[in-house]
């Protein structure tokens, strides 16, 4: 995880991060947009209701504007509606009524258009009009929701709200040559209402249901077939309906969850992708590729049309973003590092010493215990050892003494208080290690159970603690030391076991390398050593843990003295995915500076191989991830497998269950 925050951070200081507010692929059911390479994989041909719904004209009553759509839960989030400024349109008669629609789709869809209906369309128009003559027309919405439940900030952007404006992404390929604009549910809708200053009102939640103040729709999903026919039925009553029809195309799913998805504006961290199409074309040029012909058509063809990179998910679990920001959002940072972490980690001021007791009687006759009401107190060579620390303790200017409540503990800490006039508290979590059926045995016999009992950091002495028992307890002090005061110098006076888990607290280490500062760390009688704490996340073992909710506990503090809280988004998994050949070898890396060890990491790989589906997943991340860290192509050799389908034409899939055994 440190290298991908390093990788990321990386990309963030090239100015390649950037938050935008921007319609996106939206998954309801997981609660996440997903990227270009995810959507990609979930299209599926769907038959969907249609509507062709009738805008009436402010200044000319009994005139409508028709617009078609295939998303028929979109139309109370209508603002505006579309037309191509060049494109010829023509009114025509209804009955009573005008309708106005492109001439080219009237003349060749009339008949269609009215079939459901039973209606008949004038032969002949009775004008033509260019879009650009239609511009400015006002109409009447065909909801007030959005108005009504607009803040105070998008009211005024009514006032350009449901009129006529000139796209240029309008057609007569499909529908009626006049496009219904919701500016929060479409992308294209979305730059031309940016454009323009419309209204940005969200009528849908993120768990794509009508938010209360809809009206008959409240509650509803509008990924459910039955909230368009609720809608339809709706215009229909107020003869706002002009025709409605099954209309087949391809629709995007979700991959994971097969849900519908919806196109819906959320705030999202991208990386800026596209000035590097030129750079990936090139280097997959190197690349060999199998089947050859992939090279240059489905992978150099996704390639030339790089979107940016849609890196953030709204997820608890994933990498999380490592970005901290003020408040006001003006000042912002990227960590790339614990150690860069630790940095800017908002630090009380506190000091922490710890010291273990002098010499003891117990110590003299070479035996453990964990009793604290046993009367092994200090010898006089004892006494003399942490008399001989009292200078040291006056010069690093000690404010607070805490003692483990045993009587060597309490003696020892009763000279220094004595000498530094402070008080002794004493908390029973600083006691000896819990020695169990051992206590009051000999050291030697402890060894000797070490030896063959406790092989790990989590396994006990029969009947009393291990050291990851050990190891908790400590923790919970000085990390609440550390939220309870600022700008104390502590000393905590404790047994051996203190400075040995303590440690591997500072150093967030996990139990195999707490193991390891266990069996290395040497602490002698009347040891004084300082602890370099800084807090870092952590979970209940107090091992350095980067996850949430543990990461988001974390405050960072900015140049200028800000304090800067994590955002709330992971990554997309995909990130890890094209991090891989840096992330892997990320163990090896021991003390080197990620820095030189990323210059070092074997790459690229000689050879990798996948299905034809990773085109746009993993040969893609990696190929992007390697780009973005200023390497070539991360592979050389690529192997590009086809699908195994079954009976019916369906690729193969546990989802689907429709796999054969292999064995039959």
């Amino acid at each position: 995880m440190e290298v991908l925050w390093h990788l990321f951070a990386q990309t963030a200081k090239d100015g390649r991060l950037y938050k935008d507010y921007k319609v996106v692929p939206w998954c309801s059911r997981c609660g996440t947009a997903l990227s270009s390479h995810e959507l990609a994989q979930g299209y599926a041909d769907v038959k969907d209701l249609t509507i062709t719904a009738k805008f009436e004209l402010v200044d000319e009553l009994g005139t409508y504007l028709l617009a078609w759509t295939t998303t028929p839960w979109t139309l109370p989030g209508n603002v505006a509606l579309a037309v191509g400024k060049d494109i010829e349109y023509g009114v025509y008669e209804v009955g009573e009524q005008k309708v106005i629609l492109a001439a080219r789709v009237a003349a060749e869809k009339s008949s269609d258009l009215l079939a459901s209906l039973g209606q008949t369309i004038s032969s002949r128009p009775l004008q033509l009009v260019k879009g650009c003559d239609l511009v400015g027309k006002r109409y009447k919405p065909l909801y007030d929701f959005a108005k009504n439940l607009a803040s105070e900030n998008e009211k005024p952007k009514f006032e350009k709200a449901f009129q006529v404006y000139a796209a240029d992404f309008v057609t007569t390929e499909d529908g009626t040559g006049i496009v219904h604009t919701a500016v929060m549910y479409g992308q294209e809708d979305f730059e031309l209402g940016n454009k323009i200053g419309l209204p940005k009102v969200h009528l849908v939640n993120p768990e794509g249901k009508f938010i209360a103040g809809t009206s008959f729709l409240a509650g509803r999903s509008v990924v459910e077939e039955e909230t368009s026919v609720e809608i339809l039925k709706n215009l229909q009553e107020r003869n706002l309906l002009f025709k409605k029809e099954s209309y087949t195309h391809t629709y995007p799913f979700c991959w994971r969850c097969k849900t519908r998805l919806i196109y819906y504006a959320r705030d999202s961290w991208y990386i800026r992708m596209s000035d590097l199409r030129d750079k990936m074309v090139t280097e997959n040029k190197k690349i060999h590729w199998e089947p050859a012909h992939i090279r240059d058509g489905r992978m150099g063809e996704w390639l030339a049309n790089a979107k940016d990179w849609a890196i953030s998910r709204e997820r608890y679990w994933g990498t999380p973003l490592p970005i901290w920001q003020s408040t006001d959002g003006k000042e912002r940072v990227a960590i790339g590092s614990v150690d860069e972490l630790k940095e800017h980690t908002k630090k009380s001021g506190n000091k922490y010493f710890i010291m273990r007791h002098g010499e003891a009687e117990n110590n003299i006759e070479n035996i453990v215990s964990s009793d604290q009401h046993a009367p092994y107190g200090l010898t006089n060579r004892g006494r003399a050892q942490i008399e001989a620390h009292i200078s040291k303790l006056k010069q690093v200017g000690i404010t607070r003494v805490i003692a483990s409540p045993f009587k060597r503990t309490k003696e020892t800490a009763q000279i220094i208080g004595s000498a530094l006039n402070l008080p002794i508290v004493e908390d029973s979590r600083l006691g000896e290690l819990d020695f169990g059926v051992l206590s009051g045995k000999s050291f030697t016999a402890f060894l000797d159970f070490e030896a063959k009992h406790m092989h790990t950091y989590a396994d006990p002495v029969e009947e009393g603690e291990s050291y990851l028992d050990a190891k908790r307890r400590f923790g919970s002090v000085i990390y609440e030391l550390e939220k309870t005061y600022s700008n104390e110098t502590f000393l905590l006076v404790s047994h051996g076991i203190a400075a040995e888990v303590l440690e591997a607290v500072v150093q967030g280490a996990n139990t195999e390398d707490s193991k390891i500062i266990m069996d290395t760390i040497d602490v002698k009688i009347a040891d004084l050593r300082k602890l370099d704490f800084v807090p870092l996340p952590h979970n209940e073992d107090y091992e350095l843990d980067l996850h949430r909710p543990y990461i988001d506990d974390v405050v960072l503090v900015s140049d200028s003295g800000s304090e800067l809280r994590r955002v709330s988004e992971v990554m997309d998994v995909w990130f890890d995915s094209g991090a891989m050949p840096f992330a892997q070898a990320a163990k090896e890396r021991g003390n080197e500076s990620l820095e030189t060890f990323l210059k070092k990491v074997e790459y690229p790989a000689d050879f990798i191989c996948e299905a034809i589906d990773q085109t746009r997943g993993w040969f893609y991340t990696l190929l992007a991830v390697g780009t973005l860290a200023g390497r070539d192509a991360a592979y050389k050799n690529v192997i590009s497998l086809g699908h195994l389908l079954d009976a019916e034409g369906q690729k193969m899939s546990k989802s689907k269950g429709n796999v054969v055994d292999p064995w039959s």
